[in-house]
């Protein structure tokens, strides 16, 4: 599903006000440069409206920030590079802001901090208190009602589509195991609040599905 012509406008103004706290003034061509990237027809996932996705949520979090405007331009380009077949899509994605930034002369500070941002959404593990609101918001789809779940981890399974059922269960298990076991999922209180009972719901209900299916 594409995002609507009026969701996209609001996306290009919340990108234009970042990067002009930055002082750098947003040219359509890095928008359409990252909304074409997005719609890459691997991504099934992965595209413009996750994009759109973590801009909405995190426009309801965005007081929790020390630098909001590092954090919306984080969430840009987190996965501006994405490949299912290749593990260096976060090392790639950082690369292609820092590049970005660094030709608009962004202080190095500022770039180096977006680059870690980018990079905590690799493993979902964060140094900071902005990349731990940046990951929460990553995986605010994890909380989301069971429906919206359930179309999510669809979408996943078709990124995955060159892997044999027997495999991606086997791996998906693992990875859904890994978050149910941690103490908490989202690390600040008021995202905690808001998602935490309904995604330990969701993964015990999908880690139950896929152990009964084996």
């Amino acid at each position: 599903m594409q995002p609507s012509p009026f969701n996209v406008m609001l996306s290009y103004q919340s990108l234009s006000r970042s990067l002009a706290s930055l002082g750098v003034e947003c040219c359509t061509q890095i928008f359409d440069d990252l909304m074409q990237a997005y719609k890459e027809p691997t991504r099934f996932y992965h595209n413009n409206q996750h994009i759109m996705d973590c801009l909405s949520v995190f426009s309801k979090v965005h007081h929790l920030a020390h630098q909001p405007a590092e954090i919306e331009i984080a969430l840009w380009f987190h996965d501006a590079i994405y490949d299912s077949k290749k593990d260096d899509n976060e090392e790639k994605s950082a690369q292609w802001a820092c590049e970005y930034l660094q030709s608009k002369g962004v202080k190095p500070m500022v770039v180096s901090r977006i680059d870690e941002l980018i990079m905590a959404s690799k493993h979902h593990q964060a140094k900071s208190l902005d990349e731990a609101l940046l990951v929460d918001v990553d995986l605010s789809i994890l909380g989301m009602p069971s429906l919206v779940f359930e179309h999510y981890d669809q979408a996943i399974r078709l990124e995955y589509a060159w892997v044999n059922d027997v495999d991606y269960q086997k791996g998906r298990l693992q990875v859904l195991q890994r978050f149910l076991q941690r103490d908490v999922i989202y690390q600040h209180l008021e995202m905690r609040q808001r998602y935490e009972k309904q995604v330990r719901e969701n993964l015990r209900e999908k880690i139950n599905h896929f152990q009964s299916s084996k």
